[in-house]
């Protein structure tokens, strides 16, 4: 098991694949081979097409049934590399099928109270430059994660990075009560640490944040120290926010693939779903014959 994560960690390196990527391909992979130790199975060539379904089963206490499509997409090419066709045809017949909701946005109104209270409210600064980050930006967590000092441009209000899922460069401005909270935290509460990543932790080791469950609790806490309780918050739905706002505002397909670095511009045609009051203005009534009830 350990050689054959390691020959797969070499092999994710030689395809040059994104590090968020990596890191979400060996999370599942290691996660499968482990759950087959538990079964006292040794080896993979012992495993068979049934120990991929009850390992899937096996995470639905811990995962919502719509997000075992993003679980089964980083499984896959795991199970490719190993040649067993046996046990991508298993993956295959669990039939997981991406999940489409219509996203609802922020209203003005909770949107309004988020960041009264990132200025100047009870929220600390390196929380509130972390919520406004992605509120305003649509920055992804992981790419929040990785944030280093080097990266920020306090003179020209930029930030520039690669981007940890598609590995393209992206620049983007920081809105004045942004560069204004970062800088508090950077100046005044930011422990002292060797570690050059933005956002460390709080306490002790003051290192980079772990991954995007760190981002999403301080996002969480940020929201309801603003009295906003009834959404359930994340980068993935102030992602798809700051999209639908932007679309609102009628800027181009275009450049809302840019503002949000997306590797195609094809990939923002799927926030068009999050808008529900712009879907429903372009419904056509359906015409009623003359002398037919209405």
């Amino acid at each position: 098991m350990v050689m054959l994560d390691a020959a797969w960690e070499a092999e994710m390196g030689r395809r040059g694949l994104a590090p968020a990527t990596r890191d979400a391909y060996r999370r599942v992979a290691r996660g499968y081979l482990v759950f087959l130790e538990q079964r006292g199975i040794a080896g993979l060539e012992s495993a068979d097409g049934a120990s991929v379904l009850a390992f899937l089963e096996s995470l639905l206490g811990r995962w919502a049934a719509p997000s075992l499509f993003w679980v089964v997409s980083n499984f896959r090419p795991f199970l490719k590399f190993t040649g067993r066709d046996d046990l991508v045809a298993a993956v295959n017949l669990a039939r997981v099928r991406r999940s489409h909701p219509v996203i609802g946005v922020l209203s003005d109104g909770d949107e309004d109270l988020v960041v009264a209270a990132c200025a100047s409210g009870p929220v600390s600064a390196r929380d509130a430059a972390i919520t406004l980050l992605a509120l305003t930006t649509g920055l992804r967590a992981c790419d929040i994660v990785a944030l280093r000092l080097a990266d920020v441009d306090w003179r020209g209000q930029m930030i520039s990075i690669v981007q940890q899922k598609t590995g393209n460069p992206l620049t983007l401005p920081l809105p004045a009560l942004v560069a204004a909270r970062l800088a508090g935290y950077v100046l005044d509460e930011r422990p002292g640490s060797a570690d050059d990543h933005v956002f460390v932790r709080s306490v002790a080791p003051h290192v980079r944040l772990a991954d995007h469950s760190s981002v999403h609790k301080v996002i969480t806490q940020t929201f309801r120290k603003a009295g906003v309780t009834d959404v359930r918050v994340g980068t993935r739905f102030l992602r798809h926010n700051a999209a639908s706002r932007l679309l609102r505002a009628a800027v181009p397909l275009p450049t809302v693939s840019a503002v949000l670095g997306h590797a195609s511009p094809d990939s923002t045609n799927l926030y068009m779903s999050v808008d529900r009051q712009r879907l429903l203005d372009c419904v056509l009534p359906v015409p009623v014959p003359a002398g037919a009830r209405a």
